[in-house]
């Protein structure tokens, strides 16, 4: 096709590219919805953890009291997804269910990512296409949207981190790297060895500015300090309170995504 050809003659996809994200994304929850309400209205799937958004709005547990294997904010979301499930006149089975439709809707818009960034990466829409379509035949990928765990929302936000990774290294703008450093935190906030993702966003900006690295270090520093601090500014989790001495009334900071609490003793 000539550069020159009217933007009328070229194909309805090259026009309204964003289509063709969205028919993957819809492609997917057609496949997972189906069957979502599985085990409704009992819990035949223990292991999710909207269990603990109900025992919460049930008043009868909360959040880092107890038990630690999980990290927050997928609970938190779960919660006040509950809050509002119930504020609508649904019953509390109902949660269960708003739970997994969110956890499906966050694996295809992964999908949706993953068009995204290859699509940036090699500006090639059939590639970005067959990489998302390769996304989507993975049996895991509904699988784990049909469930309100936490495992889609790592992996939403490690994409999204991904893609914001490549905008900085194609754009030079600080902001977008600030960005992937963020979604690292929120990944680790969904799920504690997200936090392992931080090595990417670290190892591309310094190999970035491997040249001025050292002899503009004050730069250097702004950036690696702010980038650490977008990393932590979610709640990763909190710190046993058999191991720190405190009472049941510890409050966790939104800024402790390194494990610190800031604890508030009653009385």
């Amino acid at each position: 096709m000539s550069v020159n050809e009217p933007t009328a003659h070229r194909p309805f996809w090259e026009k309204h590219e964003f289509v063709i994200p969205l028919a993957l994304l819809l492609a997917f929850l057609a496949v997972t919805l189906p069957g979502i309400s599985w085990g409704y209205p009992d819990g035949w799937h223990p292991d999710e953890v909207v269990v603990r958004a109900i025992w919460v709005l049930r008043g009868e547990w909360q959040f880092s009291e107890i038990n630690f294997d999980y990290p927050d904010l997928p609970q938190y979301v779960m919660f006040g997804l509950g809050k509002l499930v119930l504020t609508l006149g649904y019953a509390e089975p109902d949660i269960r269910i708003a739970s997994r439709v969110l956890s499906a809707v966050l694996a295809g818009l992964t999908i949706a990512l993953t068009y995204g960034i290859t699509r940036r990466v090699s500006g090639n829409r059939f590639l970005a296409g067959l990489s998302g379509l390769l996304l989507l035949s993975v049996s895991a990928m509904s699988h784990n949207g049909r469930f309100a765990h936490n495992d889609t929302y790592i992996t939403f936000f490690a994409a999204l981190s991904v893609l914001f990774l490549v905008y900085y290294t194609q754009t030079d703008q600080k902001g977008w790297l600030y960005a992937s450093f963020f979604t690292v935190g929120m990944a680790a906030s969904s799920k504690y060895n997200g936090i392992s993702l931080v090595i990417a966003p670290a190892v591309v900006y310094l190999v970035a500015r491997r040249r001025t690295l050292f002899t503009d270090l004050l730069n250097t520093f702004e950036t690696v300090f702010i980038g650490a601090c977008a990393a932590s500014s979610v709640n990763m989790g909190v710190l046993p309170m058999e191991q720190a001495g405190c009472c049941s009334s510890c409050l966790p900071l939104p800024c402790s995504g390194l494990s610190t609490t800031l604890f508030r003793h009653g009385g």
